[in-house]
């Protein structure tokens, strides 16, 4: 039950990204993020990556025939904390993310 007990504590939330040749941020940092989910995209393949900017091909790639891409507190550590970037390699594409954020109880609850 404890990880009941854990989805009690988090909101979860959908968005589309439309991202093209140019590094674009999907999502700021944030110390509250526990969970990132990143959809491929329809067509192409989307790169994405933590820091100031990311380059075509140089870090996580996602092609249309993959699964999302799960970033979890549970197996990524500190990664969902992260800001991340993306790039597709050509074209533009709408990536779907889900997003995850702790919060705590109103009524103090743990």
């Amino acid at each position: 039950m404890e990880s009941l007990h854990y989805a009690q504590h988090v909101k979860t939330g959908f968005r589309t990204v439309s991202v093209s040749t140019t590094s674009l941020e999907l999502c700021s940092p944030s110390p509250d993020r526990v969970l990132l989910v990143i959809c491929p995209p329809s067509t192409g393949t989307l790169t994405i990556s933590i820091g100031t900017s990311v380059v075509a091909g140089e870090g996580l790639n996602l092609e249309v025939s993959d699964n999302p891409l799960v970033i979890g507190i549970d197996n990524m550590m500190d990664l969902p904390f992260r800001g991340w970037k993306a790039i597709m390699s050509a074209g533009t594409a709408s990536i779907g993310i889900f997003e995850g954020l702790y919060y705590d109880h109103p009524n103090g609850d743990d």
